[in-house]
């Protein structure tokens, strides 16, 4: 065998193998951190590094809601990859320990999801995800909803009024024998703002005389 024989032969294993090697590398979807080009092939980037875990806002943790209706609102995820899309799942569970999966939200880009929740003790989190396949979870809180607590906060009062686990005492004054008309003007009020709304009404009205 001559020695251009050797050579050329030798070029063409050489050939073979750059060719096999950028063949494994494109199916394989290596991710890197920028995108290579080289001769008649491209190799799609990606990135290595899970974005940051979501924070989250609403409802606080140990919340207590007298409504069905919760609305969970977390602050947007970063990632060291510009190119990366972040979306976001909500799951609720029906443990601590996170084990007993109760609702799980599809991926979404909205920072925002509502969900109709019966009486009960929840933890919830929120995992991001993006396009590569990273995934973070946040920390987890816990949420009760029970419709029969009375939510102090925001009411207005005048006069006597008390709050008492699930009832609230309106005008709970002594009567006395004394001579004389009495008059107690005892109020409790909620501030509604403007707008266009649905209100509820669930409530009872009991008067006790001790005396008769």
């Amino acid at each position: 065998m001559s020695a251009n024989q050797t050579v050329k032969r030798i070029v063409q294993f050489a050939s073979l193998v750059i060719l096999v090697s950028l063949i494994y590398v494109e199916v394989t979807s290596a991710y890197l951190s920028e995108t290579v080009t080289t001769t008649g092939n491209k190799i799609m980037s990606g990135c290595w590094d899970k974005p940051t875990a979501p924070e989250l806002t609403t409802p606080a943790n140990s919340h207590t809601a007298n409504t069905q209706t919760i609305t969970f609102d977390w602050k947007d995820s970063s990632s060291s990859c510009e190119t990366a899309i972040l979306e976001y799942k909500v799951s609720i569970y029906l443990d601590e320990e996170l084990t007993s999966e109760y609702y799980s939200s599809d991926y979404s880009t909205d920072l925002t999801h509502t969900k109709e929740l019966a009486n009960g003790e929840y933890w919830w989190t929120v995992s991001v995800q993006d396009q590569y396949q990273n995934t973070k979870i946040s920390q987890s809180r816990s949420l009760t909803v029970d419709q029969s607590q009375i939510i102090i906060n925001n009411w207005i009062t005048t006069g006597d009024v008390q709050f008492q686990d699930d009832v609230i005492l309106i005008g709970r004054q002594t009567y006395t024998n004394d001579a004389g008309n009495y008059l107690w003007e005892n109020r409790l009020m909620q501030s509604i703002s403007p707008g266009a709304k649905t209100l509820f009404f669930d409530y009872k009205f009991t008067t006790v005389d001790d005396v008769f």
